[in-house]
């Protein structure tokens, strides 16, 4: 897949302007990254909260060709992709808490919201926002939540990162869709 990717500096919600983009038909593949979000939030509305320019915050439009039962893979896709990555570069042992969250122990470290519009019974897209504790620290972070930093006790990259992470949701991703194609 190839990426487009908007940053900016401050936004209410990624998945709000992402959403806004698939209703007026952008394709596939474009990526909201912000540095704060005002109203962030996570599956039943509640809201995901994390302080300015120290996580991942971002949203990746899809227009997969997946029947509409299986949209919800989707969030497994970014799960483990985001999972796979604490394993191999920090060896930060975690588990997937279905349907939506990244845990290490009792807590999150990252939290998954996929929302879907269906046209004619079909999916039309789907929007995957991913919020991911990158270089919070403990009095930053909401009661039963962690980061990486806390995790490894060093400050990581968030633009390297978020490059891997990409890169890594694009091949599962691709996997996906061939795998689970309607």
């Amino acid at each position: 897949m190839k990426y487009q990717i908007y940053r900016y500096k401050q936004l209410v919600s990624t998945n709000d302007l992402v959403l806004d983009m698939a209703r007026k038909g952008v394709r596939e593949g474009i990526v909201v990254w912000t540095d704060y979000q005002t109203h962030g939030r996570g599956r039943f509305q509640r809201r995901w909260v994390s302080p300015r320019g120290k996580d991942i915050l971002f949203s990746v439009l899809l227009r997969p060709p997946l029947a509409p039962h299986k949209a919800a893979l989707l969030t497994r896709v970014a799960a483990h992709a985001v999972s796979d990555i604490l394993k191999k570069r920090w060896h930060i042992s975690n588990h997937i808490k279905l349907p939506n969250d990244v845990r290490v122990g009792k807590k999150k470290i990252c939290g998954i919201l996929l929302e879907t519009s269906f046209k004619r019974g079909e999916l039309d897209y789907a929007i995957l926002g991913v919020g991911l504790n990158v270089n919070s620290c403990k009095k930053e972070l909401v009661r039963g939540a962690t980061s990486i930093s806390e995790e490894c006790g060093k400050t990581v990259s968030r633009k390297w990162l978020f490059k891997v992470l990409l890169k890594e949701l694009a091949v599962r991703y691709k996997k996906a869709v061939k795998d689970f194609a309607s």
